[in-house]
C-alpha cells in the first residue's frame, strides 16, 4: 500500500515539476534575475531524478506485475506494430521536410484549427501545400506513437506506466486544445 502511495505521488511530483519548468521563464517574475537560472537548472536537475525514483518505486509494486506480465507475453505483437509505424511515420515526416527543403516553399507554419478546417472541407485534397501538411503531422503522430509504443513494449513496468500518463495528458491536453482553437 505504501509503495503505490509513493508511486502516486512520485507521478505527481514529476507531472507538477514538468509543467512548471516548462513555465520557468514566465512565472518567476518576481524573483531577483539572477536567482531565475538557478531556479531553472535546479528544476531541469530535479525532474530526471524524481522520474527515475519514481520508476523505481512503480517497478516494486506487487500489484503491477500482472500489467507487466501482459506486455511481456505480447511483446512479439507490439514489435510488429510499433516498429514499421515509427519507420513509416518517420519516412512520412522526413518525407514531407525534405520535399518542402527542395521545392523551397514559403513558411509552412500553420494552426491546428486551420489544418482540420483543410481536412473537413477537403482543402487538403486539392491544394499540394495542405496535402504536404496533412503527410508531415501525420508522419509526425505515428512517428510519435511508434515510438512511445516501442516503450510500452520493451521498457519496465514503471516506464510503461509513466508512458501511458503521458499518453493521457497529451491527450486532454490534445483535445483541449481543438476544442479551444
Amino acid at each position: 500500500m505504501t509503495d503505490t502511495l509513493v508511486a502516486s505521488v512520485a507521478a505527481v511530483a514529476f507531472f507538477l515539476l514538468l509543467s512548471q519548468g516548462l513555465r520557468v521563464g514566465s512565472g518567476l517574475s518576481a524573483l531577483p534575475p539572477r536567482l531565475r537560472p538557478v531556479l531553472a537548472a535546479g528544476v531541469g536537475t530535479l525532474v530526471p531524478l524524481v522520474v527515475y525514483a519514481a520508476v523505481r518505486v512503480i517497478d516494486g509494486v506487487e500489484a503491477l506485475r500482472p500489467l507487466a506480465a501482459f506486455f511481456d507475453a505480447h511483446r512479439r505483437l507490439g514489435l510488429l506494430l510499433t516498429v514499421p509505424a515509427a519507420a513509416v511515420g518517420f519516412t512520412l515526416f522526413m518525407g514531407g521536410i525534405l520535399h518542402l527543403l527542395l521545392t523551397s516553399s514559403p513558411s509552412e507554419a500553420f494552426r491546428l484549427a486551420e489544418l482540420a478546417e483543410a481536412i473537413r472541407s477537403g482543402a487538403w485534397l486539392r491544394s499540394r501545400r495542405w496535402r504536404r501538411r496533412v503527410v508531415v503531422t501525420a508522419g509526425v503522430a505515428l512517428f510519435t506513437l511508434g515510438l512511445f509504443g516501442l516503450f510500452l513494449v520493451v521498457a519496465p513496468v514503471g516506464v510503461k506506466l509513466l508512458v501511458i500518463a503521458v499518453f493521457v495528458y497529451g491527450a486532454i491536453a490534445f483535445t483541449v486544445g481543438a476544442v479551444r482553437a
